[in-house]
């Protein structure tokens, strides 16, 4: 094919701390989101806006150090979805369960589909079965959090972005040693 275009990743060890440092900081704040699901809604609602905000930015900051790689688009689109949700919360400080569940759904089916299609269209992307998992996880939940009551939303927010981010950090670090291993191999 004339026209293909390369989906290496580059695994110089500055790029994988950054990788490794963002993964670390997701799993973390998924175990803190899974552990106090029970917030109020106004204080879910600004929790996961000023989680969604920095960390969407590490991804953008993540998918631009990654120049001539195809992976750079997905970080970069997934960083922007991640920093519009938080954007949209922050918005919406007094707004309501469903507002609430409405963004957070549509963020979550939003990442899911991105991971699927990055993880497809590349298929030496390293942990590809734990990440094509992922992302079908995080659109069923994404569709669950928008058609869940009112009621019930708040708690399952709070679930879906905890499991999301969770998975997602533990992706990262085992990404992250992943090619820290083959990067010491040659």
């Amino acid at each position: 094919m004339a026209n293909a275009v390369s989906y290496r990743i580059d695994p110089a060890p500055s790029r994988l701390d950054w990788v490794m440092g963002f993964g670390l900081l997701m799993a973390a704040a998924g175990l803190v989101t899974l552990m106090a699901p029970a917030m109020s809604t106004s204080a879910f609602g600004s929790y996961a806006a000023w989680l969604l905000l920095p960390l969407g930015a590490m991804s953008v900051a993540i998918g631009t150090r990654r120049r001539g790689s195809g992976l750079a688009v997905g970080d970069v689109a997934q960083g922007a979805v991640s920093m519009t949700a938080g954007a949209l919360l922050l918005a919406n400080q007094l707004g309501n369960a469903a507002a609430l569940a409405q963004i957070l759904g549509l963020w979550a089916a939003a990442r899911g589909v991105l991971t699927m299609a990055l993880v497809i269209r590349n298929r030496d992307y390293p942990m590809r079965a734990m990440l094509l998992m992922g992302g079908a996880m995080e659109l069923l939940f994404g569709c669950l959090l928008m058609i869940s009551s009112p009621v019930e939303a708040v708690h399952i927010a709070a679930i879906v972005v905890g499991i999301s981010l969770l998975l997602r950090g533990m992706a990262a670090v085992a990404v992250a040693l992943s090619l820290r291993n083959r990067h010491m191999l040659y």
